[in-house]
């Protein structure tokens, strides 16, 4: 309650840096490949890493997220520990 101007002014933010953002990687997204890099050879088999890379990150961020009291627990006995 009373707050709702802070509420406004993270949206207007959010929007900023949205349009900062997209105004940076749209170019990237959106640019067609020049010819030769896409008549060029193909490897023979599937390339793994991005997939695997991508996996491994979805699965450590909720693997975190599960296991994050225990995570805090322990870093705040870690934290008495040192002083």
């Amino acid at each position: 309650a009373g707050q709702a101007w802070l509420a406004v002014v993270a949206v207007i933010n959010t929007v900023i840096s949205l349009v900062y953002y997209m105004r940076v990687i749209a170019p990237t997204i959106f640019e067609s490949q020049p010819a030769a890099a896409s008549a060029g050879p193909r490897p023979a088999g599937r390339d793994w890493s991005l997939p695997a890379v991508l996996a491994t990150g979805a699965v450590a961020t909720v693997a975190i997220g599960v296991v994050a009291e225990p995570l805090l627990r322990l870093a705040e006995a870690a934290t008495m520990l040192t002083g």
